[in-house]
């Protein structure tokens, strides 16, 4: 018959009951290759030493206390075998050892079952040797699930968060560059309009008209690829003009917006604006009502709720595939990369109702100051080419030859960074005769230092120009000279830009983009006008505490 070799470790000081349960093992179709231990320490030494395939104890021993060996084995394999051999065993006792984790007993008057109980011992230590190595495979296989799951993450979020500065460059580009020559060119058309006749002045007009489509082409561009409201006042400004603006889609939508529950980093507040735009648009598309609200509150847990209701089609959210045509899916997806959740309640022909949740408080993402997320950022400036001075008159470089005391004309101070707008501002005005430029500024720190020096009774004042934007030049303008009048001028047709001006001290805002008359007139009337700050209506704050129920 064939043996199997079994490395035997014995745990006793009774020499008579080794030989009697190797003589039993033997019979039993093993050759066991034992060693008898009688001390802890010696115990530890042969657990050092080499592998053991069964371990058998006595239970009562001098040098241990009843299961003390079965505690040291465990220490260094809970899964080698161990059977205690017990001269009786009560039932307290088998209870006790059960629940210490005791593999097997046996009685010394039963050592013929030991062979089948060690049979039994070995298959059942293999399973345990195969189950914790699967489980540590599977949690290696989950760790490493959960890394590239993690990293996902970070590429989705970080891709999105390059798109959205693709999108913003873009728009910024268009901002800068091409609408501002596409009015300077306005600019040069209406000029030349002054001293136009017949087919020449039609021919202009035309082109003026093909230049005012352009212009709002290209605004309109630059306002669905980046919201400048939405960089330069926060979410709930951005929301606030969203709302209304879906008016021009058949789309009323009544809103409550908390300003307390502003998100702190830039690139959740773009999240959150795409998602509601998203849900807006399938009211629009899907819901066949005309209204809609749209709801903004601060929780208690320092987190903000966002609710878009109607009253419309609804569907049922657990039809397959429901989410995914409806864009949900991809809303939902987006929103836990920040932590967020989305919630649907909607049945078919009880509307539908969507709540979206984030923090907010920053995350800690580890970006650097300044870039996207670094909070709500007021119009701060840009970068651009190193400001220029052009005087219009040589005595301008001279602060005692600086006419203060002209009465004759408006004196007037253009101060914008690109130089087509501000020929074309010059030469607009160099037609107006009450009207004089005394003055070019191409940034905002020079329009201030400027200021100073040629007491200007008007400044034309670009909203974004590089070192230091408009909003602020103004603000620091009036604050130091009250008597000078500012009119903002900015491509963008933002209600809250020019509520921005307002407040900072500026007497009117006028669109780069629009009659050349109004700016004349803004001009003429800023004289004849007390400069009142305007205070920016906000929304009554959100009631609900904890949000808005659907």
């Amino acid at each position: 018959m064939d043996t199997t070799t079994l490395r035997t470790l014995m745990i006793t000081d009774c020499q008579d009951d080794a030989s009697q349960i190797l003589h039993v093992l033997k019979r039993g179709g093993f050759d066991p290759v034992h060693l008898c231990v009688t001390t802890p320490d010696a115990l530890r030494k042969a657990l050092a030493q080499e592998p053991w395939d069964v371990i058998i104890s006595d239970y009562h021993l001098p040098q241990f206390n009843d299961l003390s060996p079965f505690d040291i084995v465990r220490e260094v394999d809970e899964d080698i075998p161990f059977i205690i051999v017990f001269d009786t065993l009560d039932e307290e006792t088998a209870v006790r050892t059960v629940r210490a984790g005791v593999h097997d007993c046996v009685l010394k008057d039963s050592l013929t079952h030991l062979p089948a109980t060690v049979y039994r011992e070995l298959r059942e230590a293999e399973r345990r040797v195969r189950r914790r190595q699967a489980d540590e495979k599977m949690q290696e296989l989950h760790r490493s699930l959960e890394h590239q799951t993690a990293q996902l993450r970070r590429l989705t979020r970080e891709l999105a968060y390059t798109e959205q500065r693709e999108r913003r460059r873009l728009a910024q580009l268009l901002h800068d560059h091409l609408q501002q020559l596409l009015t300077g060119a306005k600019l040069h058309v209406n000029i030349l309009q002054n001293n136009a006749q017949g087919n020449m002045a039609e021919g202009l007009r035309r082109v003026e008209a093909l230049l005012d489509e352009s212009i709002q082409s290209s605004r309109s561009l630059a306002m669905e690829l980046a919201p400048p409201v939405l960089y330069e006042s926060g979410l709930v400004a951005a929301l606030r003009w969203f709302a209304g603006r879906m008016a021009d889609y058949g789309l009323k939508v009544h809103t409550m917006l908390d300003p307390s529950a502003e998100p702190e980093a830039e690139d959740l507040r773009i999240l959150l604006f795409q998602s509601v735009r998203e849900l807006l648009f399938n009211i629009i598309k899907h819901a066949h009502v005309q209204e809609a609200r749209l709801y903004m509150a601060r929780l208690s847990d320092n987190r903000l709720q966002i609710t878009v209701q109607d009253d419309g089609a609804g569907f049922d959210p657990e039809s397959p595939g429901r989410e995914e045509t409806f864009g949900l899916f991809s809303v939902r997806e987006r929103l836990q990369l920040y932590g967020g959740s989305m919630q649907v309640v909607s049945a078919p022909g009880e509307g539908t109702c969507v709540t979206l949740s984030a923090s907010i408080a920053r995350p800690r993402t580890g970006r650097k100051p300044g870039e996207a997320g670094a909070g709500v950022a007021v119009q701060k400036g840009r970068t651009a080419a190193p400001a220029e001075y052009i005087p219009l008159r040589e005595e301008a470089d001279d602060d005692a030859d600086v006419d203060h005391d002209d009465k004759e004309h408006i004196r007037v101070l253009i101060a914008d960074d690109h130089r087509m707008m501000r020929e074309g501002l010059v030469g607009l005005l160099q037609h107006v005769l009450d009207v004089k430029v005394v003055g070019e500024a191409s940034d905002g720190e020079m329009a201030v230092d400027l200021a100073r020096r040629l007491k200007p009774d008007i400044i034309l004042m670009d909203v974004s120009m590089p070192k230091l934007g408009g909003i602020e030049a103004t603000r620091r303008i009036i604050s130091e000279m009250p008597d000078i009048r500012v009119i903002g001028l900015s491509m963008h047709e933002s209600s809250a830009v020019a509520g921005a001006m307002r407040e900072a001290g500026a007497t009117a805002y006028v669109t780069k983009g629009g009659p050349s008359d109004a700016l004349i007139n803004a001009i003429r009337n800023c004289l004849h006008t007390y400069r009142q700050p305007v205070k920016i209506p906000t929304e009554a704050k959100a009631e609900q505490k904890d949000g808005f129920p659907c």
